[in-house]
């Protein structure tokens, strides 16, 4: 009996969340019993999602992509296949089906591209100038 009366403290036990925090984790443990279903991983919702804060950070009119090609088409295609290949690199077709840990290494890989093709985008323009 005296084990069963430690359980029942531990479990009366209490801790806050903010209800920002309870929503993650309900989405999270969704997430994984779909996953234990069905072996399909699927994203969860993220506050601050790695891959969508790069998007914002380069890949908005006006944005250095878009500076790179003074704010003409070609700034859009080059984010495109910037997109794709970095969910490709982690393994998954789609942005929707990136996982809060592939969507980390998405980002960094897009970053790193983003960072990879302005560079290699002025070097053109000024060897053309």
């Amino acid at each position: 009996m005296p084990h069963m009366a430690a359980e029942r403290i531990a479990m009366e036990s209490k801790v806050l969340l903010s209800p920002k925090d309870l929503e993650t984790i309900k989405s999270q443990i969704k997430a994984e019993v779909i996953k234990e279903l069905t072996n399909k991983d699927f994203h969860t919702h993220m506050e601050h999602d790695p891959f969508n804060e790069v998007r914002r950070k380069y890949a908005q009119y006006g944005g250095p992509l878009s500076q790179a090609w003074n704010n003409t088409y070609g700034w859009a295609q080059a984010w495109e296949h910037i997109r794709r290949l970095s969910v490709m690199c982690v393994g998954i077709q789609y942005v929707r089906d990136l996982t809060p840990e592939k969507s980390t290494k998405a980002a960094d890989i897009a970053e790193f591209l983003c960072k990879f093709v302005i560079e290699k985008r002025k070097e053109e323009v000024n060897n053309n100038a």
